[in-house]
């Protein structure tokens, strides 16, 4: 298991979506969110801040043999349009979060 932070990178960072939360934890049973949509009405907001997270740090992580797959889908989500929507997601969470909605 890697570390991310303080400029220190270690095999991989440790972040992850719903999908992996759901399968690692019991958080996800009771939750009003979807774990499998990114954006749109109900989207787990674990998924939106993931792939913002690989975007933003996609400068430091891209390289990393082991971060191959997802960037391969950060690609996808770039071509597509739909990073675009992620971001709007992440940007609406950052507000809610800041008025204690979240």
């Amino acid at each position: 298991m890697g570390q991310y932070g303080q400029g220190v990178f270690a095999t991989k960072p440790y972040v992850s979506s719903a999908n992996y939360i759901d399968k690692m934890s019991d958080y996800c049973g009771d939750c009003k969110y979807y774990k499998t949509k990114d954006t749109g009405e109900g989207a787990c907001p674990f998924n939106a801040l993931y792939w913002d997270f690989l975007d933003r740090n996609e400068e430091q992580l891209r390289s990393n043999h082991r971060m191959g797959l997802m960037y391969s889908h950060v690609d996808n989500k770039q071509e597509s349009g739909e990073m675009d929507e992620i971001r709007e997601r992440v940007a609406e969470l950052r507000e809610m979060a800041a008025a204690g909605e979240l």
